[in-house]
């Protein structure tokens, strides 16, 4: 009944209960959208996780196909010594269709005592390369001369290099002399026609007697030579973001030092996405980093979600 003192008057507390809901519906509606959220959160990571683990994976399966045809490149020079240059030649040819442009040249290098390189002179032009002069700047005791490359019209530069003349490659190639395994050596330039562009060797040993190889030592003195690719590592991570690059950005860093000077690759330059970006991405962004072992050395690859595929930075 209605006070007769205070006719139609409600209770205070009827006029709060509008407010009471409206609070109750804002705070309903904070919550579902902060739950949905980090579930959205959630998948982006993953998704970003896979875009990740995809352009690892590609890089690993990419280099090894470079490892592959170096094992055939083996086979092919253990079972003819010495190796044919026009063998040679069609060996690199079959193996073209599989190296997309990657690898520069397929080749082969001779351990040669100095005093013997006369006699690898002669057997080379004999051999279908007239003008084969063996490279003589190094004081070692033997020589590690290029003796077989192709494509040859792009890496005649190249050919009768003296590997052993100074320290990057030399310690790669006796590091596989030892360990029987294949070995990536540091970035060095390769030749390419006219051109010097950053990339790097992988060398792989070739033995004579090869069951008979249980040490170090008996392998060095085995040794042979080594079959090799030079490698452009742009247009290997080129080829690496064609097939598992879409919606990142990726640095690629020589050894564990994220440096400019240790960074062959770096495809957000293309993006617009500076250095100092990289150093300020708030926690929406997605960013990670992650060592890949390659062939004695490691890779260090910074990679980040592209503005269009990160979502939640771009909310």
């Amino acid at each position: 009944m209605t006070n007769p003192e205070f006719p139609g008057r409600r209770p205070r507390y009827s006029r709060l209960i509008p407010a009471i809901v409206l609070l109750i519906g804002v705070a309903l509606t904070l919550g579902a959208w902060s739950l949905v959220r980090r579930e959205l959160r959630r998948s982006e990571e993953a998704r970003f996780a896979r875009m990740r683990d995809r352009f690892v994976g590609t890089v690993t399966n990419q280099i090894k196909m470079v490892e592959q045809a170096l094992y055939a490149g083996r086979t092919l020079a253990q079972a003819m010594d010495p190796l044919p240059q026009a063998r040679w030649a069609d060996f690199a040819g079959e193996m073209e269709q599989f190296s997309h442009r990657k690898i520069v040249g397929l080749g082969f290098i001779e351990r040669v005592p100095r005093a013997d390189l006369a006699v690898l002179e002669a057997r080379i032009r004999a051999d279908g390369v007239p003008a084969f002069n063996a490279e003589r700047l190094g004081d070692n005791p033997s020589a590690y001369v290029v003796t077989h490359l192709e494509p040859r019209d792009v890496n005649v530069a190249a050919l009768r290099k003296d590997i052993g003349s100074g320290t990057t490659r030399r310690t790669a190639a006796e590091e596989a002399v030892r360990t029987g395994q294949p070995v990536l050596t540091r970035r060095i330039q390769i030749v390419e026609g006219e051109n010097l562009l950053p990339g790097c060797l992988l060398l792989l040993p070739v033995y004579r007697d090869a069951d008979l190889l249980a040490t170090p030592a008996a392998r060095t003195a085995a040794l042979r030579g080594w079959v090799y690719a030079s490698i452009r590592l742009d247009l290997l991570m080129m080829g690496v973001m064609e097939n598992a690059g879409a919606g990142i950005a990726v640095q690629v860093f020589e050894g564990v030092q994220t440096t400019p000077e240790a960074q062959p690759f770096n495809s957000a330059v293309a993006e617009g996405i500076a250095d100092v970006d990289w150093a300020k991405l708030d926690q929406d962004s997605f960013i990670g980093t992650v060592g890949i072992p390659v062939y004695g050395q490691t890779w260090t690859v910074r990679l980040r979600a592209l503005p269009s595929s990160d979502r939640l930075g771009s909310n």
